[in-house]
């Protein structure tokens, strides 16, 4: 703490201190401070992460996707389509939601079995729990064969015919 200046309790008053005072507030404040390392990257991944612009089309495609995924299994046979919305909105938003580049390979696959596993339901209702992994593997391949694009990122590169 330098010369001069001074703490303010609660009511912005200022506390009568000095230096060992100021350290005593700080090992105070430093114990309450709930933030972890790994909140703390995550707060620093999202800040570096590039901004998009949501559109208000796009906008209503995610928040339909979040409706029915957010709810999580609510009953038996809704694997496959969770897993498949899932798969669309880690593969279409993951760059703007989540991650600092788009999804695909392995990475997209990690990410719908790590959400898939931790919505609401999953341990009580999804009879394939054993075969999560290949069934997000199979919607991957689906996904990035389809006509779905990473939002904000140019067209998908055009493949020159041989002359």
């Amino acid at each position: 703490m330098q010369a001069g200046s001074y703490l303010l309790n609660a009511d912005l008053q200022m506390l009568w201190g000095n230096q060992a005072t100021f350290v005593q507030h700080w090992h105070f404040a430093q114990g309450r401070n709930s933030l972890d390392t790994k909140a703390l990257d995550r707060i620093l991944k999202a800040a570096r992460r590039r901004q998009f612009r949501v559109t208000s089309k796009a906008d209503k495609f995610l928040n339909d996707l979040n409706a029915e995924i957010e709810q999580g299994w609510t009953g038996l046979e809704q694997t496959n389509r969770l897993l498949g919305r899932i798969a669309i909105r880690s593969y279409i938003f993951g760059h703007v939601l989540y991650t600092d580049k788009p999804l695909e390979g392995h990475a997209l696959v990690h990410a719908i079995v790590t959400i898939a596993q931790n919505l609401l339901g999953y341990h009580d209702w999804c009879q394939h729990q054993q075969e999560v992994e290949k069934r997000a593997q199979d919607w991957r391949l689906a996904i990035e064969q389809s006509h779905y694009l990473h939002y904000g990122i140019d067209k998908r590169p055009v493949e020159l015919s041989p002359a």
